[in-house]
């Protein structure tokens, strides 16, 4: 009968070799993609790539998890709300997370609406797109990417001081479609 202090002895090594091995990984980081805003996500036929997807594969490896990606067609109208569709992908279970979702306190925490209708997402049917899904509360993980806004005038405005988004009042406006800046201006006033 081994004394007691071979037993922690024996016990200390079992947990060191349990240490050394890789985690067991458990299901599969289930990501929503964007697969049409390049150089951050796309996928075109098989191809895919992007930054968003790189950091998707980086928290997946961390975690010693495999990674499944949920494409979806992020909405490119006006009326398109980019909270509403990631809400919606995330409280119906088709992902866990939304990479590349931009930080603003407006579009975080409960939802403005209770449901929302499901953007387009790959494997998905007509019907699904029709479907509307209750909403749950947005939770930030930490941002991994800083996008520093800038506004550009042109020789008409070119005097104008602008210091907070009302100085921009009366200007015609023009914004890349599905990025922080067309969220901010989306979420300003209400759109």
């Amino acid at each position: 009968m081994p004394s007691r202090r071979a037993a922690r002895g024996l016990a200390a090594l079992a947990l060191l070799v349990a240490g050394a091995l890789p985690a067991r990984a458990g299901p599969a980081l289930r990501v929503c993609l964007d697969r049409d805003v390049p150089p951050l996500s796309f996928k075109r036929g098989e191809a895919t790539g992007g930054f968003d997807l790189a950091v998707s594969q980086a928290v997946a490896k961390r975690l010693g998890r495999d990674l499944a990606v949920q494409w979806f067609e992020g909405g490119r109208d006006f009326d398109d709300r980019p909270e509403q569709q990631a809400n919606a992908l995330l409280s119906d279970g088709r992902c866990q997370l939304v990479a590349g979702y931009p930080l603003i306190a407006d579009m975080l925490g409960k939802p403005g609406a209770e449901r929302a209708r499901m953007p387009g997402y790959e494997g998905g049917t007509p019907s699904d797109r029709r479907r509307w899904v209750a909403l749950g509360s947005l939770i930030a993980t930490r941002g991994y990417r800083f996008e520093p806004l800038t506004v550009v005038l042109g020789p008409k405005a070119a005097g104008r001081a602008v210091r907070r988004l009302s100085d921009l009042a009366g200007l015609r406006l023009g914004v890349e479609e599905a990025t922080l800046a067309d969220a901010v201006l989306r979420a300003y006033g209400g759109g």
